[in-house]
């Protein structure tokens, strides 16, 4: 991407921000909403009206509606949510390896878009060389890697893993916090999201109910077994000002009346801080 295109595009991208903050207040959380919440869909103005109604102007993307290596189509895209009064707070989850062009340029996308922090997982056996590779270009780039935990079954789903990761690299590698995949793991997200407070880029605001077999179930955020005020108010505490991006993977052919209800959910949260 030319300079100019490039300034052009950080240019709207911190006008945006800069905006949100201002109606949020200074030191407080944002909201937004993952764009999987809606993945049955197939256009991006169907996304924009959604995010509108859910009473939103941030949304989280990922490969389902932007490809990443795509520029003309990324930027294009872009533009389409920045024309109509919304940010893409983030991206995710890319799946990283040891492939450095691939890496490279999936680091060339998050700047282009003006993204902070990438969602991402690593693979299992290689996360400390695929860590390795990524820390560079974060500090190039200054874009942060921010791992997604998903649940029992996976490698970097619990905090003896993420130990593991984070003990042997800087702050450029993370975590974005999925409260119903850690609740899945056994753990309290609330706990978690203090102790990885100095590493904390994302959280993606989820709930779940488990039958007795151990199955979990979306539900509306808050009345199931997450802990939402506490989670907000630590947030709160600790400084947190990233997003808490809303993602109800429920009602797949009719997600936006729940997606609505989480967010009051969520608002409401806030407004008891």
């Amino acid at each position: 991407m030319c300079l100019e295109k490039r300034l052009t595009v950080a240019f709207w991208h911190m006008a945006l921000f800069q905006a949100h903050s201002k109606r949020m207040g200074a030191g407080i959380m944002k909201l937004s909403i993952q764009s999987w919440c809606f993945r049955t869909w197939d256009q991006h103005h169907q996304l924009i009206a959604a995010t509108k109604e859910c009473g939103l102007d941030c949304i989280e993307q990922g490969q389902r509606f932007i490809d990443p290596l795509i520029n003309e189509k990324y930027m294009d895209a872009a533009n389409q949510y920045r024309e109509n009064g919304l940010t893409i707070s983030g991206y995710g989850v890319l799946k990283f390896n040891t492939d450095a062009e691939l890496s490279r340029k999936w680091f060339e996308f998050a700047q282009a878009i003006g993204i902070s922090s990438i969602v991402a997982d690593f693979p299992l056996g290689e996360e400390l060389e695929t860590a390795a590779l990524l820390e560079p270009l974060c500090e190039e780039f200054d874009v942060d890697i921010a791992i997604h935990n998903h649940g029992r079954r996976h490698h970097l789903g619990a905090p003896y893993a993420l130990d593991r990761v984070f003990a042997q690299t800087s702050t450029n590698i993370g975590l974005c916090l999925d409260t119903a995949w850690m609740l899945d793991s056994g753990c309290d997200p609330v706990d978690i999201a203090k102790k990885y407070s100095n590493r904390l880029y994302g959280v993606h605001v989820k709930d779940f109910i488990f039958d007795r077999a151990g199955k979990s179930e979306d539900t509306i955020v808050g009345q199931g077994n997450l802990r939402l005020d506490d989670l907000v108010k630590l947030l709160a505490d600790q400084g947190y000002v990233g997003y808490l991006t809303l993602e109800y993977e429920g009602d797949t052919e009719d997600p936006l009346p729940a997606s609505k209800r989480c967010v009051e959910e969520m608002k409401a949260a806030l407004s008891r801080l």
